[in-house]
């Protein structure tokens, strides 16, 4: 992996997986402008709604949003 440091830019790609009532996100860090994968992460969470483990339809929305 390279190195990020300093004033470098460099661009962030995601990509959410939803099951059930999971929600993963994959996140990469890539350095410009040579495009070195730099960082690697993994997010994942749940929601309450209503104070129950539950699909939250506010995120499912937002997440449709953004992969449009």
């Amino acid at each position: 992996m390279g190195v990020l440091s300093g004033k470098q830019e460099f661009v962030v790609r995601l990509r959410v997986e939803h099951t059930g009532v999971k929600y993963v996100f994959y996140q990469d860090i890539y350095r410009l402008p040579d495009e070195k994968l730099c960082l690697k992460g993994i997010v994942t969470t749940t929601s309450i709604v209503n104070g129950k483990l539950a699909v939250s339809e506010e995120i499912v929305k937002a997440l449709n949003n953004i992969t449009e």
